[in-house]
């Protein structure tokens, strides 16, 4: 099992949820130390570029922990999400 909060260097998971697949949703954010925007954190096969300070995540991985998608958005300031709903489809908070 995934731990509910991860922190790392460039990238905090806020909130998981484990769907009846196997499948892990989470939400979190991404960020750099001295905030560069442009930067890239990669999500298993997915390499994703920040647009400012932080940006939001949201990414799915697999019951092998393999990354299946991932998704960032955001502006030029601190973004991030910090929990998600999984009711048929995601939803975010």
């Amino acid at each position: 099992m995934y731990p509910q909060r991860v922190l790392t260097s460039s990238r905090k998971v806020d909130e998981c949820k484990p769907l009846a697949s196997g499948n892990i949703v989470a939400a979190g954010s991404f960020f750099y130390d001295g905030d560069v925007s442009g930067a890239t954190a990669t999500f298993g096969n997915v390499a994703l570029s920040n647009a400012g300070r932080a940006d939001a995540v949201v990414w799915k991985t697999g019951a092998s922990g393999s990354t299946l998608w991932a998704v960032s958005g955001g502006g030029t300031e601190h973004d991030g999400l910090y929990g998600v709903a999984v009711v048929g489809r995601c939803r975010l908070t």
